[in-house]
């Protein structure tokens, strides 16, 4: 089944995302202990610089533990990971789910894979019948949510889990289903 927006979801339930210049890559969710070593090390060198790759991996399998929170990730038909994205129920905000962690890796980055993975990352929230999402992004990335379909959410304290220790951040919202 096609999506809307050019996404594939196939008679399993898993997801393709399609990128310029490589053709269709699996997406499928990864949970707990399951999550590979390289989206590991992408998180720690992004994110996580000041924590070890086992505090990084108990961080990590905790946030995506199972049930609905998951982290997604598109492969090469090899399996070499390129991309992910994370949903996270745990740390809604108001009933809105979050979406987090979008990573591209850098040798894939301008193939629409980011739009694509946050395409799935909703896509999974609709199915889930949550009606908004919030994200919080870097200011120089406003732009890019914006493009899809993003605005963004006064947040008084500045966005994340501890604004006071966090660089700058926006925080946007989506409306993903419409009241009823």
């Amino acid at each position: 089944m096609m999506t809307a927006d050019g996404r594939f979801v196939d008679t399993a339930g898993d997801r393709m995302v399609f990128a310029k210049g490589l053709g269709w890559l699996r997406v499928k969710p990864l949970q707990g202990a399951s999550i590979q070593a390289l989206v590991l090390e992408w998180y720690r060198k992004t994110w996580y610089a000041d924590r070890t790759r086992e505090e990084v991996l108990r961080e990590v399998s905790d946030r995506w533990k199972g049930g609905p929170d998951a982290l997604f990730v598109a492969e090469l038909p090899n399996g070499t990971p390129v991309a992910a994205v994370g949903v996270d129920h745990t740390h809604a905000k108001g009933g809105a789910a979050v979406i987090s962690h979008l990573y591209v890796d850098p040798k894939y980055r301008g193939r629409s894979l980011g739009s694509s993975m946050v395409g799935c990352a909703e896509d999974h929230l609709r199915l889930l019948h949550r009606p908004d999402v919030l994200l919080y992004c870097d200011p120089g990335l406003v732009d890019f949510y914006r493009k899809l379909g993003y605005t963004e959410h006064p947040t008084p304290s500045g966005g994340g889990e501890d604004a006071s220790e966090d660089p700058p951040v926006t925080t946007m919202i989506k409306t993903l289903l419409a009241a009823r």
